[in-house]
């Protein structure tokens, strides 16, 4: 009996030393990585072009009235100038230049950047002028310009035939609202990759991901726990939706397989015409003016 006891206590004494190391040596449970799928359905930067049927508004309309009066001021003071030198005929000289502006070829505005240059009676150059807006480069300059690439500072003359074949000198101002979409082409090539809405969300949402950042989501936000360090910026949340802007988005969470679904949607352009303000004589831009002066009262981002 003493003999099977013994037997039994070492069976026994065995059986739990195997369950122990079982526990020991077993593999640690693993946790699903927290992940970020992104659908991009909005304004391709490098294909695409502001739509040519927007309705703009009063207040965009005026601030372009505004600034092609100047731009048309400035030309009329510069075929003025070449008038008191002693022109009577201007040619347009054009300067190719690149605009910086992403496709503003197919906003079919004049090509290029051009001089004028004056001639007396005799054919004889008296003045060249600079380079107009050349300094802003904005495309949207373009819009008002002179019209004929050669042209004569004198009536029509009956026994002038050199009027009866060259035009007299006048100054084409094309649409607002061919203005305007230029302008907004040329601000969102300026500020399209740096808009602080859907795009910089969907930065920031992939690097709490890969760099394992905390963060907490309910019905309405996300509220980043690790971020206030890691980017060193007092904001540290932002709305799952967004319908304003640039970049309008989405966030859907899956909480039990810690998966984020962003959805990046077309600008809402007419929440950004709503934003359109003078920066310059020749300039309009369509962001919210208060952004780099006042950044804790902008969205999207929740302080």
């Amino acid at each position: 009996m003493k003999l099977n006891s013994q037997k039994l206590f070492c069976r026994s004494l065995l059986a739990s030393i195997a369950v122990m190391l079982s526990v020991v040596l077993s593999p640690l449970p693993t946790y699903a990585q927290a992940s970020v799928s992104i659908s991009d359905n909005g304004f391709n930067l490098d294909s695409d072009v502001v739509p040519s049927n927007l309705h703009w508004n009063k207040k965009s309309l005026q601030l372009a009235k505004q600034v092609q009066r100047f731009l048309y001021r400035s030309v009329k003071a510069e075929i003025e100038s070449l008038r008191s030198a002693g022109a009577v005929k201007i040619v347009r000289v054009s300067h190719p230049t690149d605009s910086g502006v992403r496709n503003w070829q197919k906003l079919n505005l004049s090509a290029d950047l051009y001089s004028l240059d004056g001639f007396d009676s005799k054919g004889n150059l008296v003045l060249s002028g600079a380079t107009l807006f050349e300094g802003e480069q904005a495309i949207q300059s373009r819009t008002v310009y002179l019209g004929q690439e050669t042209c004569l500072l004198r009536d029509f003359g009956l026994f002038d035939i050199e009027t009866w074949f060259t035009p007299q000198c006048s100054i084409t101002v094309e649409p607002k609202e061919k203005f305007l979409r230029a302008s907004m082409q040329s601000w969102l090539s300026l500020v399209g990759g740096f808009s602080p809405d859907g795009n910089a969300i969907s930065h920031e949402l992939q690097t709490v991901v890969s760099e394992n950042l905390k963060y907490r989501v309910d019905s309405k936000n996300f509220y980043c726990l690790g971020c206030k360090e890691y980017f060193k910026t007092p904001y540290a949340a932002f709305p799952l939706e967004y319908s304003k802007g640039l970049w309008p988005y989405q966030i859907k969470y899956q909480a039990s397989s810690d998966k984020f679904t962003l959805k990046i949607f077309k600008p809402n352009y007419l929440d950004l015409m709503s934003q359109a303000h003078l920066v310059s004589d020749t300039v309009i831009r369509f962001d919210d003016p208060s952004f780099f002066s006042t950044p804790n009262s902008n969205f999207p981002l929740v302080p």
